[in-house]
Order: C-alpha cells, then structure tokens, then sequence
C-alpha cells in the first residue's frame, strides 16, 4: 500500500480547487454569452442601405431604398425610401449653420439636415440640400440628451453641497478658536486680577 506524503495531499488540493475554479468561469462565461444573445431588442428596426439611384437632375435628388435587416415586421416596414440631394452644384452656397437636425428617427435610425439655398441663382441650383446621418449608437434623441442634462445637474448639486460644507466647516472652526481665544484671555485676566490681589 502506497503511502501518500501531506505535502502531495495539499498539493492535490491545490490543484483540485484550481481546476474548479477555472470551470466555474468557464461556465459563467458561457450563461453570460447565452443572456447577451437573448436581451436584443426585437422590436427595435435595423436596415441594409441598398446602393442609390441615379441623380434626377429635375429635383438634384436621389432616393435611397433601405431593406429591413432585422426586427419585427409588424413594427417594421420592410423597404423604406429616403430622398438624399445630389453632390452640389458649383457655385451654390447653402446655409449650414442655421440649419437643425432633425431627431432621431426610430425606425431608419437616421436623422436628416435640411439647408436653404443661401447664394447662387435659382434656376440651376435646388432650393434644398438634404444630408442624412446615421444616429449614434445609445442616442434616442431627446431622451439621451436629457439623460445627461440631468446626470450634470446632479453632478454640480453634489460639488456645491460638498462646498457649503466646508463654507460651514471653517466657520465652525473660526467660531471655536475664537472661543478658545476669548477663555484664554479671560483666564489671564483673572490670573493677573489674582496677582495684583495678593
């Protein structure tokens, strides 16, 4: 019969633990992977851009057909068309930055820029420029937006809380050492008070 050493008995231990260790990440990982797949949005719409037409040089506008690429078709339409302005015509001067941008549509995921002709003549150039933008990954328009604005607000109502504090701190402390300052001469005027007595 074979004799098993302590030391040998702990490191197989060890070496037991350790392997049940790994296995148990191994295992949570692969749950983790599972619930990634599951908590997609199915309602939420994705599209393919499909390649553009040709210009039509009447409206200097070209459509753009997006095919639905995932989400639920009775939310979802399957095609869906945007009108995108050709390149711009020399001479032709728009006005950028007046111009808003739309929100963020939630079933293209894409906002829209609008600019009114500033400089150039009418009749060859369009009255609009259209541009198109995809919307930020996590933007939902206003609600991101306001998300932040109050994530802000919350940040500077902490840093003047943290300021008043210490405003009340150090008057605390002023107020101490003046008390401290006026027992101390009080006791030294009753001290010199006592040795003019005697």
């Amino acid at each position: 019969m074979a004799i098993i050493s302590r030391s040998s008995l702990t490191v197989a231990l060890v070496i037991l633990c350790v392997l049940a260790i790994c296995l148990d990440s191994v295992e949570a990982g692969r749950r983790n992977k599972g619930r990634r797949k599951q908590g997609r949005d199915k309602s939420q719409c994705k599209y393919r851009a499909e390649k553009t037409k040709e210009c039509d040089p009447l409206t200097n506008t070209r459509n753009m057909t997006l095919t639905l690429k995932r989400g639920d078709e009775s939310a979802c339409p399957n095609t869906h068309v945007i009108a995108l302005s050709c390149r711009k015509v020399a001479g032709c001067e728009y006005s950028g930055k007046v111009a808003q941008w739309t929100e963020c549509d939630p079933i293209t995921s894409r906002r829209i820029l609008v600019k009114e002709l500033d400089e150039g003549s009418p009749e060859s150039c369009p009255a609009t420029h259209i541009r198109v933008r995809r919307c930020k990954k996590g933007s939902r328009g206003k609600a991101a937006g306001d998300r932040m604005l109050r994530k802000k607000e919350r940040k500077s109502a902490r840093r003047e809380a943290r300021k008043e504090a210490r405003k009340e701190k150090r008057k605390q402390g002023m107020k101490d050492r003046k008390g401290r300052k006026g027992k101390l001469r009080m006791e030294r005027r009753m001290r010199k008070g006592k040795a003019s007595e005697e």
